[in-house]
């Protein structure tokens, strides 16, 4: 079966959303989980990525129509899949908008053994992060 190709898809139509009647606005930075995810089935377990352009300009579009406050990235393990090519871009992206959105994800709990992750994810302005186990 083939996989669709994440760098392709259109930025969201946030415009269409009524965003104060949202607790939280959910975007995505990837497809795919290279563990034993319970999402293997639908997505792989070879992860795709949108390209950081793509959603620093989903972001651009929230913050456009006057959006500030939680975006989660609904990933289903965000650092299984490229994160430390993003977030420097995301963290400089940030600091540029004076830190509009705070963030949360999912993340397997092998994230506790990369402090240096664990900091820039808090540099972006990450401040939750659901966790599992990533299993075997």
């Amino acid at each position: 079966m083939g996989r669709t190709d994440i760098t392709r898809s259109p930025t969201p139509r946030f415009d269409l959303l009524k965003l104060e009647d949202y607790l939280h606005v959910g975007i995505q930075f990837s497809r795919g989980c290279p563990f034993n995810c319970d999402i293997i089935e639908l997505y792989g377990r070879v992860p795709r990525t949108k390209s950081n352009e793509q959603v620093l300009t989903e972001l651009d579009a929230l913050y456009a129509l006057g959006y500030r406050g939680h975006v989660d990235f609904v990933d289903d393990n965000l650092i299984g899949n490229n994160l430390k090519r993003f977030l420097p871009d995301l963290q400089s992206w940030m600091n540029k908008k004076n830190f509009p959105f705070e963030f949360s994800t999912e993340a397997s709990i092998n994230l506790g053994d990369d402090p240096e992750l664990l900091s820039a994810l808090g540099s972006a302005n990450f401040f939750a992060i659901f966790r599992w186990d990533r299993g075997s």
